[in-house]
């Protein structure tokens, strides 16, 4: 049972936009740095992601990767941030970014998510991605 407790607390869950081709390199970007193997990625599509979105009071209409960690939920920039945390090693080295104000940091990640179909175009289901 012990274990069991450590395990989910070293374990995060990152939601993201699986018809966003970004967000999908992203995550297969992610997917190859996870060493540990200590994320878990769920499309906010997917019912698993819609229900785990739906306990933290998050709608789709929201432009961000969601990161959930124990208690923590976190979006838009901090989410970056926390999973460069859950990386580790070099990764860490993004905290450095917190010291921008976080309005800045989140005006920035906005317009970027405002711009992804634009720029990225638009998968019309969230297909699979394989682990590497």
């Amino acid at each position: 049972m012990k274990q069991e407790a450590e395990t989910t607390r070293k374990i995060a869950i990152v939601l993201f936009d699986a018809h966003c081709p970004l967000c999908r390199r992203t995550v297969a970007f992610l997917m190859k740095k996870d060493r540990k193997r200590s994320l878990i990625f769920i499309s906010m599509h997917a019912q698993a992601g819609r229900t785990l979105m739906e306990k933290q009071g998050i709608t789709l209409k929201m432009d961000t990767f969601v990161f959930i960690k124990g208690s923590s939920c976190l979006i838009r920039s901090d989410a970056v941030l926390g999973i460069a945390r859950q990386l580790g090693g070099i990764w860490l080295y993004l905290r450095f970014f917190s010291v921008i104000p976080r309005p800045l940091r989140d005006g920035c990640y906005t317009f970027l998510a405002r711009k992804r179909y634009q720029w990225f175009g638009k998968h019309k289901s969230c297909g699979l991605l394989s682990t590497p």
